[in-house]
């Protein structure tokens, strides 16, 4: 997946710098958290109906075989953010008590979009398992109308954790007093997952989340509309890795690495 990105974002900017004088396209990456392809059902039977990703993908492109390089959040953002493998700087370690110090030279791919005159920015989230003597080359807590000058070309990364494991925490009181918008009876189990009512409920609990995070997409793509920038940016939709339900996340299968994108 990462390597798709590089392709990608770098043919849209190849495409510019031949003509200076033509506007540069944006880039925007909206990421959800915690959530592989078998939860929406534009990937996969039984998932959480999507309106707003489906109609970007409409008028985009579906990629069926997408996958994180690891299926954690620190590990797999460090790759995409340096897009290099984990082990190969010592980001794989999830949590680890001292960051890796990136090597000299070693820019992040957000540092490397600055560079090339993009105004970069991020809602909230990084989680990187590396530091660096340079900043990682994104501003925090705004979007691209924080710039000063609104023909300068961004680059706008926004992740939402709505569809975290721990929107996925309940007490037993919480269940008994709150209905789902997905009926836990007709949730589409996994083989490998229990059949009882606790877990019908988990589930039915996940795909609401995931129908929550879309109408977040839905905010976004009609704030760009709205600026008059839809049709000069490339909207980017993944998951930062798999779901949290059993053989997720934290575990190297289908379910743990298989992204929407």
């Amino acid at each position: 997946m990462n390597a798709l990105f590089y392709l990608l974002m770098v043919a849209g900017l190849s495409l510019c710098t031949a003509a200076a004088e033509q506007r540069r396209p944006n880039f925007v990456w909206i990421v959800s958290e915690d959530n592989s392809m078998h939860y929406l059902s534009h990937f996969f039977p039984g998932g959480a109906e999507t309106p707003n990703i489906e109609a970007l993908a409409r008028q985009g492109l579906t990629f069926a075989h997408a996958f994180s390089n690891a299926p954690v959040c620190s590990v797999a953002r460090s790759t995409l953010a340096t897009m290099c493998l984990a082990p190969k700087l010592g980001t794989q370690y999830h949590r680890k008590a001292v960051a890796a110090a990136l090597p000299e030279g070693q820019d992040t791919i957000y540092q490397a979009i600055r560079n090339a005159g993009y105004f970069t920015s991020n809602q909230h989230k990084t989680d990187f398992n590396f530091s660096s003597s340079a900043e990682p080359g994104l501003k925090q807590g705004v979007n691209w109308r924080a710039r000063k000058n609104p023909q300068q070309p961004f680059f706008h990364m926004e992740s939402h954790a709505i569809t975290h494991e721990g929107r996925l925490h309940f007490t037993d009181d919480k269940r008994r007093l709150e209905t789902t918008e997905h009926e836990p009876q007709a949730v589409a189990l996994a083989a490998c997952h229990p059949d009882t009512p606790l877990f019908r409920y988990t589930h039915a609990r996940y795909l609401d989340r995931i129908r929550e995070f879309d109408t977040k997409v839905g905010t976004l793509l009609g704030m760009l509309e709205a600026d008059g920038l839809l049709e000069d940016t490339f909207v980017f939709y993944f998951s930062d890795h798999g779901g949290v339900l059993p053989r997720g996340k934290g575990y190297a299968y289908d379910a743990g690495l298989h992204v929407p994108l």
